[in-house]
């Protein structure tokens, strides 16, 4: 408790405050005597006048969301963990149609999800007059939700689940803790269990186990696409089944342990219903509408041939987002290409049973068992820059793909397994004669299996650039004042011409000129200016960089991790371009205050 007391000096009769904590009785704490209680009262004044002159609201802080996320078209309470007060405080999602309220100062919101609102996930930050909270997820899901129940730690009092397809919303809450799902399935069917926890944001390594009636653990899944695992298992017989989950700290601690704490949130997704996992191929053309073969699980006699309207996704060979109706816990994702994609064709193992494509290509294909092989031949003329990119495990799947390009008497000339940051190879080189050069993908331990597809593009070097953020993504800038914003610019394929960088989404009073990009360094920097007008703003800008000179312009975002070292594989939401701002008004002059009065001294 606080308290504020006088004492004698023990030099000339002074006063002195003191100001702390203590736990002494109310009647222990004595007054000294020969002082007016008037000046007390002023004493006590001041000293609370000064406090409260020194206290400043905090940068919030956002350490999980629970639950972390919902079903489309519905309302729910949501639970924000960390620290909210403060003026002009408030939540911010990324993307459309889902918002979540302002939290009470205990964390308590309602978040609202439209019932159009895309699948998969979201950023989130909590924000006030003095800055943002770090980023976390929030997950758009299209199955009914439940949440988690306890006691469900031992296998006989699992939460019964009474319907699937579900979404159950849990926290791992203590150390050791298990939670377990009973729920029935069929003969024959495929149990599939999926668990977002690592995406997001959750400081937690899960495990999953599955167990019949007899207690008989009979399926286990440790990793998918990243440290969130991914089961199936064929019901043996009809009966029912527990799913428990678990999981330990990431980043890992010596103390190999379950972990538990009031931030280890996850969604766990349990169906026998039908599931698409992947596209084959997994790349379209843009512009026009293409088929391409739906796989997965429990798909029965649900026709495999899909159409995509690839006028709908943005061209260049990037991964996009797929939105699809049915049979889909979230989005999948797929790459629009700029040319007409092939599939690939078996045999192709060795160099005599190459499959031929002209360039540029782009292939879908698949290792499909261990040690398969999967060659690609075309022409290439002297002096050409030839590149070679697979994406697999960008595409969330399971295939650890390596690439190599052989000339015609099979002397390899590139091979890469992992290119800088990203976990799937890209391989070039500059052809040193005119001729036929194979390139061949396969799996860098000599796996595979149905899931191990890939997309491998053949082809020059595309002529393009990105952009990354080296500054901070969070910047604070008080009227009056400046702030600097950096980025790296890297160009492809020769890529030529003046590049110009310029920040988007600026509030009034808050301005930046444009600044070209320096071409030897690859660097540019801008600095925004605060008006001392400039009134009170929180919310995301960004550093975009355009083409001066080409047709059509190309415009990129600066982006920047949002996983940093801690990064485990890949998730739906691994980057953002969203650099937030907060810009506080100037404080108002204020007249010059009057000196304290004299203790002791005698009030008029």
């Amino acid at each position: 408790m606080a308290f504020v007391g006088v004492q004698p000096s023990d030099g000339p009769r002074f006063l002195r405050l003191r100001i702390g904590k203590t736990s002494e009785p109310r009647a222990s704490r004595p007054v000294q005597a020969g002082i007016p209680t008037s000046c007390f009262r002023v004493v006590v004044f001041l000293a609370f006048w000064c406090a409260g002159s020194l206290v400043h609201a905090a940068v919030p802080s956002l350490s999980h969301l629970f639950p972390a996320g919902g079903r489309q078209g519905t309302s729910f309470p949501v639970t924000l963990g960390g620290k909210f007060d403060g003026e002009r405080a408030g939540v911010w999602v990324s993307g459309d149609g889902v918002s979540i309220s302002a939290p009470d100062k205990t964390g308590n919101a309602t978040a609202t999800i439209s019932a159009d609102a895309t699948t998969g996930l979201r950023l989130v930050r909590a924000f006030n007059a003095e800055g943002a909270s770090a980023v976390r997820w929030f997950s758009v899901g299209v199955v009914p939700e439940a949440q988690e129940k306890e006691p469900n730690d031992a296998l006989d009092t699992g939460g019964k689940l009474d319907k699937l397809p579900v979404c159950v919303n849990g926290v791992l809450e203590k150390s050791g803790d298990i939670d377990g799902f009973t729920f029935q399935a069929e003969a024959g069917r495929e149990i599939v269990a999926s668990v977002e926890a690592y995406a997001l944001g959750s400081p937690v390594d899960a495990v999953v186990n599955l167990f019949d009636e007899q207690g008989v653990r009979v399926a286990a899944a440790h990793d998918g696409r990243n440290l969130d695992p991914f089961l199936v298992w064929k019901a043996a017989k009809t009966g029912r089944y527990t799913l428990q989950i678990s999981g330990f700290t990431h980043p890992p601690a010596a103390d190999v342990r379950f972990t538990g704490g009031s931030a280890d949130v996850y969604r766990l997704v349990i169906t026998t219903d039908p599931v698409v996992t992947q596209l084959l191929p997994a790349v379209v053309p843009s512009g026009v509408k293409s088929r391409v073969e739906l796989r997965g699980f429990n798909l029965g006699k649900i026709d495999p041939a899909f159409e995509i309207d690839g006028t709908k996704l943005a061209a260049g060979q990037t991964v996009q987002l797929l939105q699809l109706p049915k049979w889909s816990t979230g989005p999948m994702q797929i790459v629009a290409s700029s040319t007409v994609p092939v599939t690939e064709k078996e045999p192709n193992n060795t160099a005599a049973e190459a499959m031929l494509v002209g360039l540029p290509c782009a292939a879908g294909g698949t290792i499909s068992a261990a040690g398969d092989v999967d060659r690609y031949a075309f022409q290439a003329k002297k002096g050409e820059r030839i590149v070679v990119r697979v994406r697999s495990k960008a595409l969330g799947l399971p295939l650890d793909a390596s690439a190599r390009i052989e000339s015609s008497d099979g002397k390899v000339i590139a091979s890469n397994d992992d290119q800088g940051d990203s976990p799937d190879p890209l391989a070039g080189f500059t052809v040193p004669a005119d001729g036929t050069y194979q390139a061949v993908v396969t799996d860098l331990f000599n796996k595979g299996g149905p899931m191990h597809d890939y997309v491998v593009e053949i082809g020059p070097e595309p002529s393009d650039f990105d952009v990354s953020l080296t500054s901070e993504a969070t910047i604070k800038l008080v009227a009056g004042t400046t702030a600097e914003l950096k980025a790296k610019v890297k160009r492809t394929g020769g890529f030529a011409g003046t590049l110009v960088a310029s920040v988007e989404g600026l509030p009034e009073g808050v301005m930046a000129d444009s600044a070209v990009v320096d071409e030897k360094k690859g660097e540019v920097k801008l600095s925004l200016i605060a008006a001392g007008s400039a009134t009170g703003f929180s919310g995301a800008v960004r550093l975009g960089v355009f083409s001066k000179d080409t047709k059509p312009v190309v415009h990129r975002n600066a982006a920047f991790d949002l996983r940093g070292e801690s990064k485990r594989g890949t998730t739906l939401l691994d980057t953002s371009d969203a650099i937030w701002l907060t810009v506080t008004p100037a404080k108002p002059a204020t007249a010059k205050k009057s000196p304290p009065p004299v203790l002791g001294a005698v009030p008029k």
